[in-house]
């Protein structure tokens, strides 16, 4: 795809890398994953995640459409490089743990998630079914908290193709400096609206409102605007301690503030989204030493290497906590079940990120140096160094090398340890040919370096630091007889030109994936190369990447890390460029003076002597190295290989099991015998029960619902609209209307049957997760129902108008703990009913699948061999020994309580199978088979109160 450039935005003082971001980032996942493990609730570390993510990808972009181009395939693919093997790995192990452990009726499901999170659209496939974003527990899904990594995917498609569009506007109108205003206008527009709508959604339709792309984008789209106004946001010293104390404190307890689940992304997500945006303008535009004591807190090692983790962590947390509960079959981890959770996520955490991430981010280091380069003209004449046919990246990926900016004077130099002007003025790390010797009026100084000496200074709290060049030659010395990738001597050159390198920008570090990563470098993308210490354009946060600082100490700016050389294109030690005061000659030669390496013009024999020596040293480095690049490149593959491998068999398995289940669904049946097939009068007569193999099976359950729901004759969780559908005989004079939620609509085969025998109309209005109710506070599964109240209204207010000879709905409810109950909202609707005169039947709703407060499946407990009893309820568990409704009834003469629990419950116990039929095809509807089988028995209940028979 093609590149979309524009000119530069206006200077900002630029700072070096945000560790204390990373930080922010290790105390973000230890809070998600301590509330989701210990706490059951929403801690806000993703709303943090979140605004991160925007800020570093948004700026990422603009700084690379100011520097010339947009790529927006390549920026995609290289994303998508980044995020996807930890995410097929986890996947892959999710889907072998799902075989290995769980019923097969919850393959299908956990099918569904694989392709959903493997293609990102996990949010809208959760949104569809309305799940809420319950507390860890069994009947969770392992894959549900991949929703926000699909929320993030779909920002960064967004995002890209979005600037990439008003940049090329802003090229075709000779416009290049109005591309961040622009920006700052739409993308402000944006979020107003996103966050408008996010409020509109949490009072009529959070259940899908949680998962909304748009009604989320406002947290993202607010870390993009602190990226673009980033040059002009510097507050006053006093006023950054105070934003870098009250964000940190708002991060830390913004889980115990609010129900996240309940209220997020309303109003009230403004708590963790604005505290992360204090914590980032706290240390916008200001050197590490500089900046608030806390964020330098933030900054210290066990908080940036957490951060680091960070993505690879929440990747396994959830599935490993939620397969922990299954197996234990416990709601609740406890504190030694929590610690040995978290601690085994860390060891999958660390390891995914060290064996997969870091080694499959990173290009083989033949095609992952980016050459020197220079820019004289806005045409890109090349006067020295290399041209682009020289550098492999061009020629691996098809693309050129960035443009770079105009190199600016720096005044980070002044004070940079001798040791670095030594590595600066003779070769670039990433480089991958030799080096030609220049007379430049700028030089390549690692940002690493600087910072190591900033940090010297100050004394940042946390961070090891060592002496980087004690004990070992020159590296002007060792760059003046070999180059770092070819042991053949250098060439001696003279230019007055300019380096510009097309190194990757270490802003790139943190900006080109998403906020878990806390080390999304990207070595084969050069980007902008900005001074370090200068004036330069679109620097939010100035996230410059320092080498050794960034790894605290495990490996030095020249060593390798994480199995790769520095020197071999490892992007851990890249470059910046700069313009020294004075020609580099004659720094180099003050920097050998410091040494107290002799001067080769007053001792010309010893450094004939020492460069013979350093050559041969150098000679049998550069072997090594390549023992180690092969070695790594071999690794590499190898890696890429497993985890190519393991997608594919993640999209057979998932996709073949819903090809397979698509070609032969599970059909459940439509009549049987009641010979052999008796249901709920094997309870509620005591009729023989022959054997016969139970119907509907397991797998085809979830498909034996009512027909209404077939028919779309009931509302959704997301609409008021008023639905209403005719059954039975729908010419009769009589009706009976049936309303309420889908506890009221699982009695509708009975019903209708005995209407179709004794000829009356079946009227249904019939909401999900809605009963008949006029209260202000609805909720089902612990979310929710704000229209609830207006469809209600509308219902009795249509019944006050039809006037049916009988309203059929619920009586009862379970409660939170132990048996049932007649809430008072339910007291109020007989009330309504009662001033209009209409008369109630009032049914005793069925016992819910439940244990300690946790849902189950009946299917999933008997898939994995359960029995009908055991997989069933103690019936003065399930309900009260007397009915909860015949009481207040007696208060109501319209009222008619109805009671059915003996022919749904044994004495003893409540089970999920009767007389060879299944009772539920989930957690706590009927089957319409066994509803069907209930006619008899509500028939000899209805006779004597409709007098209809």
């Amino acid at each position: 795809m093609g590149s979309i450039g524009v000119g530069r935005a206006p200077v900002a003082r630029a700072n070096v890398y945000r560790l204390d971001l990373d930080g922010l980032r290790g105390v973000a996942i230890a809070l998600v994953v301590v509330f989701h493990v210990w706490f059951g609730r929403v801690s806000g570390g993703v709303d943090v995640f979140l605004v991160l993510s925007g800020y570093f990808f948004t700026g990422l972009l603009v700084r690379q459409a100011e520097s010339g181009s947009v790529r927006v395939g390549f920026t995609v693919l290289r994303t998508l490089r980044r995020l996807l093997p930890a995410l097929v790995v986890v996947l892959a192990a999710v889907v072998v743990a799902t075989v290995a452990l769980r019923p097969i009726t919850q393959w299908g499901d956990v099918a569904d998630q694989t392709l959903a999170s493997l293609f990102y659209y996990q949010n809208w496939h959760l949104a569809m079914g309305w799940s809420d974003y319950l507390a860890a527990d069994p009947s969770v899904s392992p894959l549900q908290h991949l929703w926000s990594m699909s929320v993030q995917g779909q920002f960064y498609l967004a995002i890209t193709v979005l600037l990439a569009g008003a940049a090329w506007v802003c090229r075709r109108m000779r416009r290049p400096g109005a591309l961040r205003p622009a920006l700052l206008v739409l993308l402000g527009v944006l979020t107003v609206s996103s966050f408008l709508y996010a409020r509109h959604g949490v009072d009529n339709q959070q259940g899908w409102n949680y998962y909304d792309s748009f009604a989320r984008a406002w947290e993202l789209l607010s870390g993009a605007l602190l990226a673009l106004a980033a040059p002009w946001l510097s507050p006053p010293r006093l006023v950054r301690s105070i934003l870098a104390l009250a964000g940190l404190a708002v991060v830390a307890v913004c889980g115990r503030l609010v129900d996240g689940a309940a209220v997020f992304p309303g109003p009230y997500a403004l708590i963790p989204v604005g505290a992360t945006a204090a914590l980032i303008l706290a240390g916008n535009n200001l050197a590490p030493p500089a900046r608030p004591r806390l964020l330098r807190y933030l900054a210290a090692r066990p908080t940036v290497e957490l951060g680091a983790l960070g993505y690879a962590l929440y990747l396994w947390h959830w599935p490993f906590l939620i397969f922990f509960l299954a197996e234990r079959d416990t709601p609740t981890a406890g504190f030694a079940g929590g610690i040995a959770v978290i601690a085994i996520s860390l060891v999958l955490a660390y390891a995914t990120h060290h064996l997969i991430e870091e080694p499959l981010r990173l290009r083989s280091p033949s095609n992952a140096a980016p050459t020197l380069s220079t820019r004289t003209s806005p045409d890109h004449t090349r006067s020295a160094g290399y041209s682009s046919t020289h550098n492999p990246i061009g020629r691996s990926s098809g693309t050129e090398p960035l443009d770079t900016h105009p190199v600016e004077r720096s005044e980070s130099l002044k004070s940079a340890p001798s040791s670095v002007i030594e590595h600066a003025s003779s070769t670039n790390a990433f480089a991958s040919g030799p080096v030609e010797h220049v007379q430049p009026t700028a030089a390549l100084v690692p940002s690493a370096l600087i910072e190591h000496a900033a940090r010297l200074e100050s004394g940042m709290p946390g961070e090891s630091v060592t002496p980087l060049m004690a004990g070992k030659p020159s590296l002007i010395e060792h760059s003046s007889s070999t180059n770092s990738f070819d042991p053949q001597p250098v060439e001696h050159v003279q230019s007055t030109a300019p380096l510009e390198p097309s190194t990757p920008s270490l802003i790139e570090h943190a900006s080109t994936a998403d906020a878990f990563d806390a080390n999304p470098v990207e070595s084969a993308v050069p980007a902008p190369v900005e001074p370090v210490g200068a004036d330069r354009p679109g620097t939010p946060g100035g996230h410059i990447e320092p080498a050794a600082s960034a790894r605290f100490g495990r490996a030095s700016s020249f060593e390798h890390s994480s199995g790769t050389e520095v020197l071999d294109g490892h992007p851990s030690a890249p470059v910046e460029s700069v313009t020294l005061e004075k020609p580099i000659q004659s720094v180099a030669r003050g920097a050998l003076r410091e040494s107290a390496i002799p001067d080769e013009q007053s001792a010309s024999s010893t450094a004939t002597f020492g460069a013979s020596k350093r050559a041969s040293r150098a000679t049998a480095g550069a072997a090594r190295r390549a023992g180690v690049r092969r070695g790594n490149i071999r690794y590499r593959r190898r890696v890429g290989a497993l985890v190519a491998t393991l997608g594919v068999l993640a999209i057979a398995v998932s996709g073949g099991w819903r090809v397979a289940m698509g070609a032969n669904p599970p059909r459940p049946p439509t009549s049987l015998n009641p010979l052999e097939y008796p249901g709920g009068e094997a309870l509620a007569s005591g009729v023989r029960v022959p054997h016969a193999r139970m119907r509907p099976s397991v797998l085809e359950a979830p498909d034996d619902v009512p027909q209404s729901t077939a028919d779309g004759c009931i509302s959704d969780f997301d609409t008021t609209t008023l639905i209403t559908c005719d059954y039975g005989d729908t010419s009769a004079t009589r009706t009976l209307a049936v309303v309420g939620s889908s506890h009221a609509e699982h009695w509708l085969p009975a019903l209708d049957i005995l209407a179709h025998r004794h000829r009356f109309r079946l009227r249904v209005m019939f909401k999900m997760g809605c009963p008949l109710t006029v209260s202000d506070n609805v909720s089902y599964k612990g979310q929710t129902i704000p229209d609830c109240r207006d469809w209600s209204r509308q219902v009795i207010d249509l019944l006050g108008r039809q006037r049916p000879d009988w309203v059929f709905t619920t009586g009862t409810r379970p409660r939170d703990g132990v048996g049932d109950e007649t809430p008072q909202d339910y007291l109020d609707v007989w009330s309504q009913l009662s001033e209009r005169g209409l008369n109630v039947l009032a049914m005793r709703d069925t016992p819910w699948l439940r244990r300690d407060g946790v849902r189950y499946r009946a299917t999933d407990c008997l898939a994995r061999g359960g029995t009908s009893s055991g997989c069933g309820l103690p019936r003065d568990y399930a309900l009260d020994p007397v009915d909860p409704e015949i009481a207040p009834a007696s208060r109501f003469p319209n009222v008619v309580p109805i009671d059915l629990t003996d022919a749904v419950c044994a004495p003893d116990v409540c089970p999920v199978s009767a007389g060879n039929i299944l009772i539920y095809h989930d957690e706590h509807h009927l089957t319409a088979t066994y509803s069907r089988s209930l006619a008899p028995a509500l028939e000899r209940t209805l006779r004597p109160i409709l007098g209809w028979w």
